[in-house]
């Protein structure tokens, strides 16, 4: 090698980044199946509730932006147990007109407290099968920190104060309801 080109590995956590010196990389494609689905107002704010798959990657696409240096994510899923019982899926339902205005207030608390670039809030609606997303929220930031708080809020806030409604049903056929 002549000193000017190098290439090796960067392990942090599961992480592995890779790195050739002096090579100009081509910047990241992002691809778009469904981007007529998503709005982003003026605030920078997408909020929805959709009897859809939700997807995370879309969600990071959207608030990714060239003055941040931070994307933080959640993504709730749904689990095959409950204690002690076997979760075959859950079920939502919402007050739908509530649900966008309490997902909009929380996006306007969020950035009184917070200095964030874009934030998206997504709620599975109808049935959610085990694995399979039935939440995602992902916020930008200039810094990792206000990112990272600004999630975790959005999750805790959520569940407390928008009208979500679950149904777990277990492979009894055996269901509870239960508010969210």
């Amino acid at each position: 090698m002549d000193g000017k080109l190098g290439s090796g590995l960067a392990f942090a956590g599961c992480a592995v980044a890779a790195f050739i010196v002096g090579v100009k990389l081509a910047p990241q494609v992002r691809k778009w199946k469904n981007k007529d689905k998503y709005q982003i107002d003026e605030a920078g704010d997408h909020v929805a509730v959709r009897f859809d798959v939700l997807s995370i990657s879309d969600l990071v696409t959207l608030v990714s932006d060239p003055g941040t240096g931070a994307i933080s994510t959640f993504s709730g899923t749904t689990r095959d147990n409950f204690e002690g019982k076997e979760v075959v899926r859950l079920e939502y339902e919402c007050y739908e007109s509530m649900a966008l205005k309490e997902l909009k207030n929380l996006c306007s608390s969020i950035r009184a407290k917070w200095d964030v670039k874009k934030i998206a809030i997504e709620h599975r609606l109808g049935l959610c099968p085990v694995e399979e997303s039935s939440v995602i929220i992902a916020v930008s930031a200039v810094h990792r920190g206000e990112s990272l708080e600004a999630v975790k809020y959005a999750i805790n806030t959520l569940k407390a104060t928008v009208p979500i409604w679950k149904k777990e049903v277990y492979n009894n056929n055996e269901s509870v309801k239960a508010v969210w």
